[in-house]
C-alpha cells in the first residue's frame, strides 16, 4: 500500500482518520451484491429462458418411409414450393434440432441442397410441403 504524505495537494489527510475508518468499516462482500443486475443482465437471462422454452417445446415429426420422402421432394423441387426438413439426430440434451426450411436448389448423389444447407436423404425424418 502506498504511503501518501501531507503536502499541497492532500492538506486535510489524516493518516489516524483513515486508519480509525478502516477499523471499524465492515465490508459485507457479495451481500451488497445479492439481487442486484444490470437491465443487460436480466435481457441475456430472459433471452435464454425463451430459447430452452421454444427448445423444449419443438417436437418430433412422425418418420417418414424413403418413398414419402422422395415424393415429397419431387413435388417441392417440381413445383418450386418451400419444404420444412426434420433430421433425424438429437443434440446432447437430447433435444430436437431446429428445422430446415427452404427451397430445394438441387440434388447432388445421396444429397439434396435446401437454401445453403446440403442435407444426406438417410438423415432426413421428415420432409414436409409448406402450404404457402
Amino acid at each position: 500500500m502506498a504511503v501518501i504524505h501531507m503536502n499541497s495537494d492532500y492538506p486535510d489527510y489524516d493518516p489516524d482518520l483513515v486508519s480509525e475508518f478502516f477499523s471499524a468499516y465492515h465490508d459485507r462482500g457479495m451481500m451488497k451484491w445479492q439481487g442486484f443486475y444490470l437491465s443487460d443482465h436480466t435481457k441475456q437471462l430472459e433471452q435464454e429462458y425463451q430459447q430452452e422454452t421454444i427448445t423444449n417445446l419443438r417436437q418430433r415429426t412422425a418418420e417418414m418411409t424413403p418413398e414419402e420422402i422422395a415424393t415429397n421432394i419431387d413435388q417441392a423441387y417440381t413445383k418450386n414450393k418451400l419444404v420444412s426438413v426434420q433430421l433425424n439426430e438429437t443434440d446432447t440434451d437430447r433435444a430436437v434440432p431446429p428445422e430446415i426450411i427452404g427451397k430445394i436448389n438441387g440434388q447432388e448423389n445421396q444429397t439434396i441442397v435446401i437454401g445453403q444447407s446440403h442435407v444426406k436423404l438417410e438423415q432426413i425424418r421428415s420432409l414436409e410441403i409448406i402450404e404457402e
